[in-house]
């Protein structure tokens, strides 16, 4: 059967908008725009260095400041940063019912950062009931390679095939169905929940047990 459950955090627990922190800091400023901040964060690939771990927020926010001569100080940098998270409520319950059932071992995958994954842990304390995490600025892999998902497999000692893997998007799913981990995309909770269902009563499933 299965017993293993794979998170992924963006879009599956916590929906984002990332163009909040460009607006947010653009308007706070107000010597640049939401599209300047952004072009150069994403030209200079900043947001990307920090979910390999390759930038320290630190050095993040020096580029920026350097590029545009911000007044604003570091610590409400991050605090803007990682503003950017809504709660999917109806995933947080079904964690919750699950949580209280004990009938799952449970596991975090996602590409984050530091500042994103301070802001969650402080303003989203349900996720850190989730104690066995993979997250790539820890460990300098990004979904979809296939060896995130090979180290998450022999860190935590599990069985691809007892195992259940959400994630948002398509590609994520694919490369990680190659490892035998079973997929399903997190589309809307509503399908999600009948993807789900179906796997646990499939005969495949019963004859995992």
């Amino acid at each position: 059967m299965f017993r293993n459950i794979i998170f992924d955090l963006g879009n599956v627990f916590l929906f984002f908008d990332h163009g909040k922190f460009y607006r947010n800091f653009s308007s706070l400023e107000n010597s640049f725009t939401a599209d300047e901040l952004w072009k150069f964060v994403t030209s200079k690939r900043i947001d990307y260095k920090l979910s390999l771990g390759e930038f320290t927020p630190q050095q993040a926010f020096q580029s920026i400041k350097n590029e545009f001569k911000v007044k604003t100080g570091f610590r409400k940098f991050c605090q803007l940063y990682g503003d950017i998270f809504t709660p999917n409520n109806r995933m947080i319950q079904f964690f919750e019912r699950s949580l209280f059932r004990n009938d799952h071992k449970f596991f975090l995958l996602s590409n984050t950062d530091a500042i994103h994954f301070n802001y969650i842990k402080k303003n989203f304390p349900i996720i850190m009931k989730i104690k066995y995490r993979v997250l790539s600025f820890e460990i300098g892999m990004l979904k979809p390679d296939v060896e995130i998902y090979k180290y998450l497999l022999i860190k935590y000692r599990i069985d691809p095939k007892e195992t259940i893997f959400i994630d948002d998007i398509h590609e994520n799913i694919v490369v990680a169905e190659t490892t035998g981990i079973t997929g399903i995309q997190y589309t809307s909770h509503s399908s999600f929940k009948d993807k789900y269902l179906a796997l646990q009563k499939s005969p495949h499933n019963s004859m995992r047990a």
